[in-house]
């Protein structure tokens, strides 16, 4: 009974953890992306297309390294590069901002943030067995890289759309996958107090994703543009 009093608590914690760390960095996000469309620093980015392809190339190894390299790394490294993820992500934000209307990107961001909830709750109480999803969604994920690349020379909106509404239900399976997988304790059975930490920001960074997944695509498909 103690164990799994313990067990419960050190699980509620990361959750806890975890959902504050996600928020701090899609506020980092946003903070980023604002300040970058009101000094009018994104029109600079826009023009120097080395500079761009350098971002995402930095978030691209950026986001490896964290993934590989996670359990080798200390909660202050992996902390410096989740926020360092979340302020060159505000880049990318920023050129979204200068696209799409404001009250279409707040109409989203509304829309996005009530799904996510859905997601996570249904998540949190299933009792199924989801530990399948992620190979599946990943597969599906690499495919939609693949067909999103392709259609930059089709240059096809309809084709577009479909990627993004694709898109869009993996990003809503991640996130019912990564709450699940939050929950079950069993993943903490040989986690000691010191490295909860670690975990927060671990799974806060894949809820991070999955939240700015969910507001890209929805923008995508239903956003209104300038």
């Amino acid at each position: 009974m103690y164990v799994k009093r313990d067990m419960l608590k050190k699980t509620n914690s990361v959750f806890l953890g975890t959902f504050l760390w996600m928020f701090f960095g899609l506020l980092t996000t946003a903070i980023t992306a604002v300040f970058l469309q009101t000094h009018g620093f994104v029109n600079s980015v826009l023009s120097n297309s080395l500079l761009f392809k350098i971002i995402l190339f930095a978030q691209l190894i950026l986001m490896f390294v964290f993934s590989f390299a996670f359990k080798k790394l200390n909660t202050s490294a992996i902390t410096s590069m989740f926020f360092a993820y979340s302020v060159m992500n505000g880049v990318t934000i920023s050129i979204v901002l200068s696209i799409y209307r404001i009250s279409s990107i707040l109409s989203v961001l509304s829309g996005t943030t009530g799904l996510f909830l859905l997601l996570a709750v249904y998540g949190y109480l299933t009792k199924k067995d989801i530990s399948s999803w992620h190979s599946i969604f990943f597969v599906g994920l690499i495919a939609v890289i693949i067909s999103s690349f392709i259609n930059i020379f089709l240059k096809s909106t309809g084709f577009e759309i479909l990627i993004s509404a694709i898109s869009l239900l993996i990003f809503c399976g991640f996130t019912i996958y990564d709450i699940d997988r939050i929950k079950q304790t069993e993943l903490f059975n040989t986690l000691k107090n010191e490295n909860i930490a670690r975990a927060r920001i671990y799974f806060a960074m894949s809820l991070y994703l999955d939240f700015i997944g969910i507001f890209l695509n929805l923008l995508s498909i239903t956003g209104k543009k300038k």
